[in-house]
C-alpha cells in the first residue's frame, strides 16, 4: 500500500495463480448442494456490511442469502421466520452479542436450528466456547472462506 496526503492511496493486491483443473481429476465428487425443488436459505447477522454483500454475491447461484446488520434485527427476523438452513451470527456486535441473540431466540423459539457462531479474532473474543449446546462444528473463525460456508450448507441440508 502506498499513501500520500492529498494524493490518495494505491493498493496492490497479489493473488496466487490457481492451475486449471486437469481432465479426469481424481478428486472425490462433492454431494449436491441444492436438493431438488428447493434452495438453501442463509441468514447472516453481522454488523460488517461488506460481509453480507460478499456472501450474497458468492452464494448467489447456490443459496438465498438474507443479511441483517445488528443482533436485535437478527432476533426480529428469526422470530418472524425461522426457516433458515444456516444461520451465521457474529459474536461481537454493538447492540447485542451473538450470545444475546442466541439466548433471546432460543427462549422464544426452542425448536429453531442452532446458529453457527462466528468468532471475531480481531477483538480477541473467545465466547464461542461458552455457547450453550455449541460444539466445535458450530464455530467458524473469521476470516472464513466461501468454500467453508458451502461445506456447512452441504452438511446441513437434508433431502426433502
Amino acid at each position: 500500500m502506498q499513501s500520500a496526503p492529498g494524493e490518495g492511496t494505491t493498493f496492490r493486491v497479489m493473488l496466487p495463480i490457481q492451475p486449471a483443473p486437469v481432465a479426469g481429476d481424481a478428486r472425490e465428487p462433492q454431494p449436491p448442494l441444492v436438493q431438488p425443488g428447493r434452495r438453501p436459505r442463509v441468514l447472516l447477522i453481522d454488523d460488517e456490511a461488506h460481509l453480507g454483500v460478499t456472501l450474497s454475491m458468492g452464494l448467489r447461484d447456490l443459496a438465498d442469502v438474507a443479511s441483517v446488520r445488528s443482533g436485535s434485527e437478527g432476533v426480529r427476523v428469526l422470530l418472524a421466520d425461522d426457516r433458515y438452513d444456516l444461520i451465521l451470527c457474529d459474536l461481537m456486535m454493538p447492540d447485542l452479542t451473538g450470545m444475546d441473540v442466541f439466548e433471546q431466540v432460543v427462549r422464544e423459539r426452542p425448536s429453531l436450528p442452532q446458529p453457527l457462531r462466528l468468532h471475531d479474532r480481531r477483538r480477541g473474543h473467545r465466547a464461542g466456547a461458552q455457547v450453550p449446546r455449541a460444539g466445535p462444528d458450530q464455530r467458524l473463525d473469521k476470516p472464513f472462506r466461501l468454500e467453508q460456508v458451502e461445506a456447512l450448507l452441504r452438511r446441513g441440508i437434508k433431502p426433502s
